[in-house]
């Protein structure tokens, strides 16, 4: 019997487009390995798995991706009469549902998807980290004692750990980069515009965010960008349509590339691990090996400390938004109690931030 979880959504799919299995068969493995795995790792809080099966008994989309098993991060996703939680305590013990899917979520399902169930993430997807106080820490799986990073880092250890071969996400500020690089999956942040945001959004963080997915393969990344991306209606705006599908170029050949890395945090703002810094020469030597123009680079733009200082004005703003949705949800206004400490102090921030400088930290951004 093929070992399901050793295949990437690709493969998984074309077993069911040959008839070796079906879609139920895909399911079905995806829910025994999330109920063997996740009480060690905490990648899944919300399982769906009686709608998983009847969807994948019933009459499925005959795209690219049919009866694929995929998880969405709790987050920037909707799917439809599913818990939608944020991370948050108060929506947790409310069981806040959405009643509809999001753009993103909707063109995965007509490539043929299957949502299994919802990751972990932390509050608003604030932090770097997967540790929510609503529902605890994910652990990575390759070490219980790590962090798998964040904000998709539920759905990382999803795909890390073989729960899923897909798994839904969103980055503004590293949060599909970051947890792909600490479990070691593939991550893409797509450019903005590339995916649409909506229904529900138009642009968040100041245009900083965009939604994609989290795989082990590049092939299934670019798959997925390809069904996924395009504008919908109410879009402000999108970016240029591909002049080819990107499946299309997993396996050409680039030809001589120019390519410049550094091996340092920007502005000097942390240590990089000496292990960090190795994977990033063994990167560097292996594309130069390749034939490719390899140099260290550091443009001085990528120290600029005013880079920072506008970034947390925009999420501080952000922040303070989203405690503001939260009264309306909840139906009083948001105290202290009802949100984490740094997602506090973060809106606290974003009241004190004047429409001007808000405006002003956004030009900054576009500038550099």
């Amino acid at each position: 019997m093929t070992d399901l979880a050793a295949l990437d959504a690709t493969a998984q799919a074309e077993l069911v487009r040959t008839g070796q299995v079906s879609a139920l068969d895909l399911v079905n493995a995806a829910i025994e390995r999330i109920e063997r795995l996740n009480p060690e790792l905490t990648a899944v809080i919300h399982t769906r798995y009686d709608q998983a099966r009847a969807e994948a008994q019933g009459l499925l989309p005959h795209g690219p991706l049919r009866g694929v098993p995929i998880v969405v991060k709790d987050l920037d996703g909707s799917s439809t009469n599913d818990p939608c939680h944020l991370g948050n305590i108060r929506l947790k013990e409310m069981n806040a549902i959405v009643d509809h899917d999001s753009e993103l979520i909707a063109r995965l399902r007509r490539a043929g998807c299957i949502v299994v169930g919802k990751t972990n993430t932390p509050e608003f997807g604030l932090m770097p980290t997967t540790e929510p106080l609503a529902y605890g820490p994910t652990r990575n799986p390759w070490a219980l004692d790590r962090s798998p990073g964040g904000s998709s880092g539920g759905s990382a250890v999803a795909v890390a750990s073989g729960m899923v071969p897909l798994a839904h996400g969103g980055d503004g500020g590293g949060s599909i980069r970051s947890p792909a690089s600490a479990c070691g999956i593939f991550g893409l942040k797509p450019t903005r515009g590339r995916v649409s945001l909506g229904p529900d959004d138009g642009e968040v963080w100041g245009g900083f965010v965009s939604r994609g997915v989290l795989s082990r393969t590049v092939r299934d990344t670019a798959g997925a960008l390809d069904m996924s991306a395009g504008h919908a209606i109410g879009d402000p705006y999108s970016a240029p349509p591909p002049v080819a599908p990107y499946l299309s170029d997993v396996g050409e050949d680039p030809g001589r590339l120019r390519i410049g890395f550094r091996a340092s945090v920007g502005g000097g703002l942390a240590e990089t691990d000496p292990a960090c810094v190795a994977a990033g020469n063994d990167a560097a030597a292996l594309c130069e090996s390749l034939g490719h123009s390899v140099e260290e680079s550091s443009p001085a733009a990528l120290d600029d400390p005013a880079l920072v200082g506008a970034f947390i004005s925009v999420i501080s703003v952000w922040a303070a938004v989203e405690v503001t949705a939260l009264s309306e949800i909840i139906g009083r206004e948001a105290t202290v109690e009802d949100v984490e400490p740094i997602t506090w102090f973060y809106a606290e921030m974003g009241r004190t931030t004047s429409a001007a400088q808000y405006v002003a930290a956004i030009a900054a951004l576009h500038g550099w």
